[in-house]
C-alpha cells in the first residue's frame, strides 16, 4: 500500500507539471497524452502476443500517436485536421483487414484490438483537448474552463478508484466480480458510488472559490459536477472490469511494471477509458451541463 501511494504521489506531481508547462508553453499535455497512450496500446497488444515489431501494432503505434497530436486549438474548425484524421481512421481499417486475413490472430481478435485502441486514442485524444482550451494566449483573459475540466476527467475516475480501495480494504465482504478482480467488493463500489461525486463537488466549491479571486468569469455547475462524479463511480468501475477481464482470459497479473504498486500503464487508466469520452460528451454536448457564466 505504501508503494502505491507513492507512485501515486510521484504521478500526481508529474501530472500537475505537465499541467502547469502546459498552460504557459501549449501542447505538453498532448504530448504527455500520446505518450502515455502510446505505452496503454504497447501493453496492451503485447499482453495478448501480438508481435510488437509487426506492421499491424506499428501502424496502431502510429495512429495512436497521430491521432492525438492532430488535437490543435482549431479542432472542430479545421477541415484540414478533420481530413487527416479521416485519413488515419480509413489506414486503420484498412491494416485491421489485412492483419485479420492474413495473419493468424484472425478477424475477430484484430478487430477488437482496433477498436480498444480506438477507445484508448479517444480517452487520450480528451486530455489533450482540454489541455489545447487551457493554454494562456497572452491577451490577458484566461479560459479557465480548460483547466478545470482537465482536474474534473482525471479527478472522477482517480477519486472512485481510490474511495473504492480505501472503503473496500476496510468494509469489503461481499466480491463483486471474483474471476474478473477478486479484490473489488460492493462495499467498495457504494463507497465509490457516494464519495467520488462528493470529491468531485467539493473540487467545483473550491474552483469556484478561485475563481472568485482572480475575478474570472465562470462558475462549477454543480449539477453535471454530481453527474461526474457518478459517471467516474459507475463506468470508472467498469472500465477496471473490462481491462481486468482481458488480464484474467490471457492469465496475466498485470499490463506490466512501469508504476510501482500499480502495474503498468493500462492497470493506471484503465478506469479513464470508459469516463473521459462520456464527461466530454456531458460538457459539450448538452449546454445545459456547461460552466456558468458569472
Amino acid at each position: 500500500m505504501k508503494q502505491r501511494v507513492l507512485s501515486a504521489l510521484a504521478l500526481a506531481g508529474i501530472a500537475a507539471a505537465a499541467v502547469v508547462l502546459n498552460i504557459f508553453f501549449g501542447y505538453i499535455l498532448s504530448a504527455v497524452a500520446a505518450a502515455i497512450a502510446l505505452m496503454c496500446v504497447y501493453e496492451l497488444y503485447r499482453c495478448v502476443e501480438v508481435p510488437v515489431g509487426g506492421i499491424f501494432f506499428i501502424y496502431s503505434a502510429v495512429f495512436t500517436v497521430a491521432m492525438i497530436l492532430c488535437i490543435t486549438p482549431e479542432y472542430g474548425s479545421s477541415l484540414f485536421t478533420v481530413k487527416l484524421q479521416l485519413a488515419f481512421i480509413c489506414a486503420l481499417i484498412i491494416v485491421t483487414v489485412a492483419n485479420g486475413l492474413a495473419s493468424r490472430d484472425g478477424m475477430l481478435k484484430t478487430v477488437r484490438l482496433s477498436l480498444i485502441t480506438i477507445m484508448i486514442v479517444l480517452c487520450f485524444g480528451v486530455i489533450a483537448y482540454w489541455g489545447t482550451r487551457s493554454v494562456y494566449d497572452g491577451t490577458g483573459k484566461y479560459d479557465v474552463i480548460g483547466l478545470n475540466m482537465i482536474f474534473i476527467t482525471v479527478l472522477a475516475p482517480c477519486a472512485s478508484d481510490t474511495m473504492g480501495l480505501i472503503v473496500g480494504s476496510a468494509f469489503g465482504k461481499h466480491k463483486m466480480a471474483p474471476y474478473i478482480s477478486p479484490k473489488k467488493t460492493w462495499e467498495g463500489f457504494l463507497g465509490s458510488l457516494i464519495c467520488a461525486p462528493l470529491i468531485v463537488l467539493l473540487f467545483g466549491g473550491i474552483s469556484d472559490a478561485i475563481c472568485c479571486v482572480f475575478d474570472l468569469p465562470y462558475r462549477a455547475n454543480y449539477l453535471s459536477l454530481l453527474i461526474t462524479g457518478l459517471i467516474g463511480a459507475v463506468f470508472g468501475t467498469l472500465g477496471d472490469l473490462f481491462f481486468s477481464l482481458i488480464k484474467r482470459k490471457v492469465k496475466i497479473k498485470d499490463y506490466g511494471h512501469i508504476i510501482p504498486g500499480h502495474g503498468g500503464m493500462l492497470d493506471r487508466f484503465d478506469s479513464f477509458t470508459f469516463t473521459s469520452v462520456l464527461i466530454f460528451w456531458l460538457y459539450t454536448v448538452y449546454p445545459q451541463f456547461n460552466y456558468v457564466a458569472a
